[in-house]
């Protein structure tokens, strides 16, 4: 089943093409549903826009279903509309950044989207988690574009970055360079694009003209204000509050510079934050105890409203949280009054909003400045998100408490709405009742007030009296007080002569101490020029090694490249091993032919020859019937010659050799395989010798690496001995200097 959550809609007259539209505040839940800063369009009796059904419109109240959200919003009349429930709770996303050296394992307790100080919790459940390959992007991504789209809508927005010290907080806002650049430059490059290319309002036809932005940005440190946009040597150090019906609480003669471009923009945030307080107290650097304050104020003219919409996006950078894991009283006590006072204001106040989060009730902001800025930041008019940076390896005792002022931010409610020229004339009007009330009480910031009639002077005289009573008593109480500091003096004056006495006695000491603290000075020079020229001998040694294995890893390539070389000449013998073998099956072939047509002949042969001796034998017959007949008066004998045809055929048919018996002689045979494989064998021979040679080579060249790699070893420890010698030595005459401080301090 598909998660529903409640839909923020605020609905106004717009233009005549959209008569009720809505602007979506609160992200839905569902796939595919509008994203915060959507327009939504409602029309009588139609469907609404955005993927959403219409289910009813009776009595002047419409609501809707949509994929994974449902809506209420009740009209009216035809063209304004209430909120069924307008109010936000602040959300509050958690990043943890990666681990660095030396900080210890990592102890933070993650599950899900909840994180922990220690296992068994109390867990903070948190609305998004980015863990540690976030980078900003997905940061700004998820949580920032949403809230720029309903500031140009005319919502005031608010992003505050917590967390305890070196959590990442300054790399949020700010980045490291161009490529790893933080969520602030993202805000300007974002606004001025969409301002530049989008004429008209989000979803909408209402045209927006006339975009005029312009920066604020400010420091609180101890309780006081400085302007980082203002050139140094220009106007007073600090600025005050003050408040006026327009603007509300404003810090009085505050730099506020036009802005043409996100470069422009960016170039003016960073040289503001070149001008933070740069100093370091016996309390940490001050960026850990100050606060970051960014305003981008947006004029914009919208539709055919009479007066431009006017919003304003504050970007946050809170103090270090881990102070808040100590007592009050002790740290007011060891700070001073003024150094933690916007911290702790500000988890007073936050406490107070998140316990009471009902619309009728009555806050104070008066604990810090920063607290009286953050009036509608905190619990006001104002879309608010919270990023808690965090550690993956904290002190839980420290980190628990801000978990737990997490939580509380995450339970103040804000009431943010349209600032059109409507909005902005009935702020106005509050806001000057106000402060015309506050300076009737005499708590106002200037006193405007005139008692009107008898009883009012009346009272006001009363009230005179009442505390000219009370100043009397307070009087009384500090001359008492004045009594006992005089006599606490004279006593004091009584020991000082004593004092003086021990202190004439001390001298001596102190000489003595001011000469072994300069004997341990000499000694520590003597030691660092030492480990100077240690250092640059082992330097030395470590690159003359080095370029000795940049000298192997050369010979290493050169006996690579011959083994390559002699890869090569193998192949080629391998190449023509293969011819051969092809000529010899060729020849082999041929040989098999040969035979049996030599087989064909002698048979031929032997039938030849058995015809002829049958032709003899004929022969010899016809002789013996004419010598016969002849009487042997014709000489010569017959048989005789036709024994010598018979003994020649038989010598012709017996004497034949077989083609398998013709074979070459021992000297052919040698002849032969020597132009067929000498070359081989020489081949062979050479790539034997080569491996030989190589391997050795490689061998040489594998003991040389490792003894120098040894050697470097053997030097970098060494190096690293003495480094921690002279550390220890330093820290040795640091403690003796300081025994001589405090010796000086008693003194």
């Amino acid at each position: 089943m598909v998660p529903k959550e409640t839909w923020l809609i605020v609905v106004s007259h717009l233009s005549p093409r959209y008569p009720l539209t809505g602007i979506l505040l609160r992200k839905t839940t569902g796939e595919g549903s509008p994203r915060p800063g959507a327009l939504v369009d409602y029309m009588d009796n139609e469907e609404p826009g955005v993927s959403l059904k219409t289910t009813g419109y009776k009595n002047h109240t419409w609501s809707g279903v949509g994929h994974g959200v449902e809506g209420m919003v009740r009209l009216n009349t035809p063209s304004l509309a209430k909120v069924a429930s307008s109010t936000m709770n602040i959300d509050v996303i958690g990043r943890i950044r990666p681990p660095i050296r030396a900080e210890g394992s990592v102890n933070l307790v993650v599950e899900g989207h909840r994180v922990a100080a220690k296992h068994g919790g109390p867990y903070v459940n948190l609305r998004y988690l980015h863990k540690r390959d976030a980078d900003n992007y997905d940061i700004f991504k998820h949580n920032v574009e949403g809230l720029l789209d309903s500031f140009m809508m005319g919502y005031n927005a608010c992003l505050l970055v917590m967390g305890q010290s070196d959590s990442g907080k300054s790399y949020t806002m700010s980045g490291e360079s161009t490529n790893k650049t933080g969520i602030v430059p993202m805000i300007f490059d974002y606004l001025f694009t969409r301002l530049t290319e989008d004429k008209y309002m989000f979803d909408t036809q209402v045209q927006r003209q006339k975009p005029l932005v312009t920066l604020q940005m400010y420091e609180i440190y101890n309780e006081l204000i400085k302007d980082l946009l203002q050139q140094p040597g220009v106007g007073g150090a600090f600025l005050d509050l003050s408040e006026s019906q327009e603007k509300g609480v404003f810090i009085k003669h505050g730099s506020e510079i036009g802005m043409r471009d996100s470069s422009m923009a960016q170039a003016q945030y960073r040289q503001g934050l070149a001008r933070r307080t740069e100093a370091t107290t016996d309390f940490g650097p001050a960026q850990r105890n100050a606060a970051l304050l960014v305003q981008i104020d947006l004029q914009m003219s919208v539709g055919e409203n009479p007066q431009p919409n006017k919003s304003r996006f504050t970007v946050v950078e809170l103090p270090g949280l881990e102070k808040l894991a100590e007592d009050p009283s002790d740290l007011r006590q060891r700070e001073g009054p003024a150094l933690s006072k916007s911290l702790l204001g500000l988890k007073q106040l936050v406490t107070t909003l998140s316990s009471n989060p009902y619309p009728d009730r009555v806050i104070s902001y008066s604990e810090s400045k920063l607290t009286h800025l953050l009036r509608e930041e905190l619990g006001g008019n104002c879309m608010t998100k919270a990023v808690l940076c965090l550690k993956p390896a904290s002190d839980p005792n420290a980190l628990a408490p801000a978990l737990t002022f997490a939580t509380r931010v995450s339970q103040v409610k804000n009431f943010p709405i349209v600032n059109d020229s409507f909005a902005q004339s009935l702020l106005t009007q509050y806001r000057a009742k106000i402060i015309d009330l506050q300076q009737q009480s005499g708590v106002g910031p200037a006193s405007m007030a005139k008692v009107a009639n008898v009883n009012d002077v009346k009272e006001t005289i009363h009230q005179l009296e009442t505390e000219n009573l009370r100043l009397r008593d307070d009087n009384e109480r500090l001359r008492n007080r004045l009594d006992g500091i005089q006599n606490k003096f004279g006593s004091l004056a009584d020991t000082k002569t004593d004092l003086s006495h021990q202190l004439l006695m001390t001298e001596e000491e102190k000489l003595k101490v001011s000469q072994s603290l300069v004997e341990m000075q000499i000694e520590n020079n003597k030691i660092r020029e030492e480990a100077e020229a240690n250092k640059f001998e082992l330097t030395n040694k470590i690159l003359m090694l080095e370029n000795s294995l940049i000298d192997a890893e050369t010979e290493r390539e050169k006996q690579k490249k011959s083994a390559r070389n002699a890869r090569e000449r193998l192949s080629e013998l391998e190449r023509d091993r293969k011819d051969l073998a092809d000529e010899y099956v060729v020849l082999k072939t041929n040989y098999l032919a040969l035979v049996r047509e030599s087989e064909k002949e002698a048979t031929r042969n032997e039938e030849l020859s058995i015809e002829l001796l049958n032709l003899v034998n004929a022969k010899a017959a016809l002789m013996q019937q004419v010598h016969a007949l002849t009487d042997g008066s014709r000489q010569g004998d017959p048989q005789a010659e036709i024994d010598r045809v018979k003994a020649l055929v038989i010598k012709n048919s017996s004497g034949k050799i077989k083609a398998d018996e013709i074979l070459g002689t021992q000297k052919d045979r040698e002849a032969v395989e020597k132009t067929l494989f000498a070359s081989r064998k020489r081949f062979e021979g050479d790539i034997e010798k080569m491996r030989k040679e190589h391997k050795e080579e490689q061998q040489k060249l594998d003991t040389k690496i490792n003894d120098m790699q040894k050697d470097a070893q053997d030097y970098r420890n060494l190096a690293r001995e003495r480094q921690h010698k002279v550390a220890e030595l330093n820290a040795v005459i640091m403690n003796r200097i300081c025994t001589y401080i405090r010796f000086l301090l008693i003194a």
